[in-house]
């Protein structure tokens, strides 16, 4: 108990963990030989006690280094997924509700479908060695690749390929 609370910075807020960080930001805690749990479980169960069988560990912050046990509560995939679309974090369930919007729409950040066709035409307009894909890139605010991706169907090629 005494070594993981030494790992962790009291801040006015959040209290963020300092030792080992995974994928994501999460937390990471070594327990025992061959043993690593995400820290902000270890937090909740020494606060409060057992985390009962497949019950998430959710944090009402959104911070995923956070352990501090008031911003932890328990919650299904379901409690957990719900709390993100309810603090605008999770587009998967955008897509449920507004089934009149293309894939790349909900989870890209800056293309839209009207977009990505303005893309390949002006892509076509070019020879083809001369296609200007860094030119693209700043006037649409993404990467020289994504143009790259679009223009060679690498990405929105199944809306671009229905025709919406």
């Amino acid at each position: 108990m005494e070594r993981f609370w030494s790992k962790v910075d009291y801040g006015d807020t959040c209290w963020s963990w300092l030792g080992s960080v995974r994928g994501k930001g999460y937390g990471q805690f070594g327990i025992e030989a061959n043993h690593i749990e995400d820290a902000h479980r270890v937090a909740y169960r020494l606060a409060y006690g057992p985390i009962p069988e497949g019950v998430l560990v959710c944090h009402k912050c959104d911070n995923p280094n956070c352990v501090r046990p008031d911003h932890l509560f328990l919650g299904s995939h379901r409690d957990n997924l719900l709390d993100a679309s309810k603090k605008g974090r999770l587009t998967q369930l955008v897509t449920m509700h507004q089934p009149h919007r293309h894939w790349g729409e909900v989870h890209a950040t800056k293309l839209t479908l009207i977009k990505v066709r303005e893309i390949q035409e002006k892509a076509q307009r070019f020879d083809y060695h001369k296609t200007n894909w860094a030119e693209l890139a700043r006037e649409y605010g993404v990467s020289r690749g994504t143009i790259s991706d679009i223009v060679m169907g690498r990405r929105w090629k199944n809306a671009l390929a229905k025709g919406g």
